[in-house]
This record gives structure tokens, sequence and C-alpha cells, in this order.
């Protein structure tokens, strides 16, 4: 106890607790949890697991501020309750306001991840239904109207023509709206080809200057692509660069080009997967977890 108390003079830092019980203890196993609401979890905010240690808690004035996991002949409850002084009930106090904050960062993140799978997924079914539905309701019409041409003449003739006509662009148009909600290929054929794809019809030149082949998690191949997007649309004539690598666990797209900048949809886009989006000399950067 004397030790844990020189380990834990002054204002500890956070995490210092578990570690110099540990010390203390002789128990490198040993970790400390917090209830918070109906959930135990470790100085991280993340779920704690017991892993066959023993759970002693640790209670003040009837209420349990933490538990000590540990091995079962690390810890003696009773002098450990009676021995523990005030820096470790301080360390305590700042580990438990600490889990609570991070365990609150760590619902929020899972929350926005949520939502923007979710519209992913409605994107995705919106897409289906257009090419599906619609499209294959104008490609049926388009093909009755190539037959009744091949049959008339005249002013009848010229009506079809016209018809036809409009059919055609009410196509176009449709290919580009269901494009525009979630292009198909993303899914069938991965971030590569859509990229390529998003290059040939693009508006300025696009220049991929590489581009990881592997299929990675949907979220992440959407989240790039929506990098690739918007840095298109707010790029100079000179166009854009870009390239697109996994590095480990997570997906780091460079856009290169003029009056390329994050922008805060972009920012909540990416940091929804718990990413990052900044600027470069040159352009942007993206970091996207996919693992």
């Amino acid at each position: 106890m004397a030790r844990l108390a020189a380990d834990l003079e002054a204002a500890p830092a956070a995490g210092s607790l578990a570690a110099a019980l540990a010390r203390s203890l002789g128990d490198p196993r040993l970790d400390v949890a917090f209830p918070i609401g109906n959930r135990l979890v470790n100085g991280d905010g993340r779920p704690a697991m017991a892993d066959g240690r023993t759970a002693t808690p640790l209670v003040r004035d009837g209420r349990t501020i933490a538990v000590l996991l540990h091995e079962p002949d690390a810890v003696l409850p009773e002098e450990l309750q009676r021995e523990l002084g005030s820096a470790a009930r301080l360390a305590i106090e700042n580990e438990r306001l600490r889990a609570e904050v991070l365990l609150r960062l760590h619902d929020l993140r899972a929350s926005r991840a949520r939502i923007v799978e979710t519209a992913d997924a409605e994107r995705r079914r919106l897409e289906r239904d257009l090419h599906d539905g619609a499209q294959q309701q104008l490609l049926a019409l388009s093909y009755d109207l190539r037959r009744a041409l091949s049959q008339a003449d005249g002013e009848l003739a010229s009506v079809l023509r016209a018809g036809l006509e409009e059919v055609q662009a009410a196509l176009e148009e449709l290919r580009e709206l269901a494009h525009g909600i979630h292009p198909a290929i993303l899914s069938e054929a991965g971030l590569e080809a859509a990229l390529r794809t998003l290059a040939e019809a693009a508006r300025v030149p696009l220049e991929i200057v590489g581009c990881t082949k592997e299929r990675l998690p949907p979220a992440a191949e959407a989240a790039a692509y929506a990098v690739a997007v918007e840095a298109l649309e707010r790029t100079g004539e000179d166009g854009l660069a870009l390239r697109a690598a996994r590095h480990g666990d997570t997906l780091v797209v460079d856009a290169d080009g003029r009056d390329v900048a994050p922008t805060i949809h972009l920012a909540d886009r990416v940091g929804a997967l718990g990413g990052t989006v900044a600027a470069t000399p040159r352009g942007l950067r993206a970091e996207i977890p996919c693992a």
C-alpha cells in the first residue's frame, strides 16, 4: 500500500490506477473496471471481461465505484478496502469519470457508423429499385416504340421517333440519377472499378494514380468513393490525381488538385467510421479504417 500511495501521489495520470495496483499486488493481469449504467467498462470506456479473474467490488458510501479484476489469490478484499488511501480514491474517481466520457464517445461513434451504414444500405436499395423497376419499364417501352416505328411511316413515324428520343433521354437521366445515389459497380466490382468508371465520366481530368485491387468492407469503399466524388466536384479545370492504398488496417486516399480541401460533410462522413480527413499541401488526405 505504501508503494501504491507513492505511485499515485499528486495528480495521477489516466490509466495509472490499474498499473499501480498491478505492481503493488504483484498481479500483471489486474485491471480496474467501472459500473456505468448496466455496463462494466475498463478505463478506456470499452467492455471489461473477467476472463476467469475474480471480481472484487470497491465500495464507497454503500455504492460500488469500481471493480477489481484479479487473480483469485492476489487480493484480500477486507484489507484492500481498509488500506486504500486518498491517492487511490482520487485515481478511482478520475478513472471512472474518464471511462464514462470515453464510453459515451464510443457509443456516439457507433451510432454515427450505424447511421452511415443505414444510409448506404438505403442508397443501394434505391439504386436497385430504379434499375429493376423504372429503368426496366422504360427499356420495355423503348423496345415497343422501336417495333412500332419499324412498321410506321409518315406523320406517325415522326411522332414515334420523337417519343423514342424522349424515352432514351429519360433513360440516360435515370441512369445518372441511380449512379449518383449509389454506383452499382462499387458494390459489384469494388473501389478500383468504380473510380475508373467515375474518371471516364468526369467533367475534368481524373487520373487514378493507384488504387488497391482488394475488396474492402462496403462502408470503407463507400467512404473512399465519397472522398473521390467530392474532391472531383471541387477541383479546378486542371483536374485531379487520386491514390487509394491500404496501409495495414487503414485505407489512405490522397486527392491532389487545385482548390481541393476537406469539408465538414466529408469529415463527418469519414469520421463516422472512425477515420480522419486533413488538408495537405496538394489537396486532401482521408484515412479510413478498413479492418
